[in-house]
């Protein structure tokens, strides 16, 4: 019996570890006014971001994102079904920065969450679809208001209950029901204490 109750408390661990360390969304309103360097995630090697600058105002952000080339002459943020769907004048030209690199400002709602963003490409004169998670990793702890904090803050003390599986009807011990009550893990950003309690038979 110790056996299968060491499995289930270290499977439950796990588990609940596992929900911690999940990295939640930056809205805009979690972040105080200013602008901010992040990194880019791009799933196409052939849409590179090499700087992007977030400025967040009055609970709303956009990002002047500088691409590594100059292939694309407008973006649009959504697919490229989309895009080719939109009016021309919701689709987002660039500004030429002062090494000749383009610069496009993209709205934007939040970040750490993966967005669709359509590149027109001037040599094929056709939309490609791509994929960014603009990355608040690299923001400081001052970025944040004080009622938000920092994502996964450890004064979080929220608690996670697991139910163990039931006794059997005839209150025998066997290794499919368990004999355990409630599992309560209380997650901290450092470390999950887990509590057990075990009913009487």
């Amino acid at each position: 019996m110790k056996k299968h109750f060491s499995v289930f408390a270290a499977s439950a661990l796990c588990a609940v570890c596992t929900v911690g360390s999940a990295s939640a969304a930056v809205d805009a309103g979690a972040l105080n006014d200013g602008v901010y360097n992040v990194d880019v995630e791009s799933d196409s090697s052939m849409f590179k971001v090499v700087n992007c600058d977030v400025t967040a105002a009055n609970g709303k952000m956009t990002a002047a994102v500088t691409l590594s080339g100059t292939g694309y002459s407008k973006l649009f943020v959504g697919t490229g079904e989309q895009a080719a769907a939109a009016a021309e004048s919701e689709h987002i030209t660039f500004t030429e920065s002062a090494d000749g690199k383009y610069v496009y400002t993209l709205p934007l709602s939040s970040l750490d969450v993966e967005i669709d963003v359509a590149a027109w490409s001037t040599k094929k004169s056709e939309w490609y679809s791509r994929k960014l998670t603009f990355k608040s990793d690299k923001l400081p702890e001052s970025a944040y208001k004080a009622a938000s904090g920092t994502p996964g803050d450890s004064d979080d003390q929220s608690d996670i209950l697991l139910i163990a599986p039931a006794p059997s009807g005839d209150g025998s011990e066997n290794p499919n029901t368990g004999a355990f009550g409630m599992l309560g893990v209380s997650v901290a950003a450092a470390a999950a204490a887990v509590v057990f309690s075990r009913k009487k038979h």
